[in-house]
């Protein structure tokens, strides 16, 4: 899919805005990263690592702390 020099070629920048497109998902994960839905009891397991900074989701309803050490940056 790559041209010289490893970019993109024009067609691929073009198939890359069409969702739904092979190129427009290699893109969305190879720039955004993997989504992946969390379990239903993720917030009930305490977390005592290193800080975690994350972004790129969705929350709905009220904005609350999650947890000291969690951070979202959208």
């Amino acid at each position: 899919m790559l041209g010289p020099n490893q970019t993109l070629t024009d067609e691929m920048i073009l198939f890359g805005s069409r969702k739904g497109h092979p190129v427009y998902e290699a893109l969305e994960i190879v720039c955004k990263g993997p989504e992946v839905p969390l379990p239903e009891e993720w917030k009930a397991h305490p977390y005592s690592g290193p800080p975690v900074l994350f972004g790129h989701y969705w929350f709905t309803g009220k904005p609350e702390v999650i947890s000291p050490r969690f951070a979202c940056l959208d």
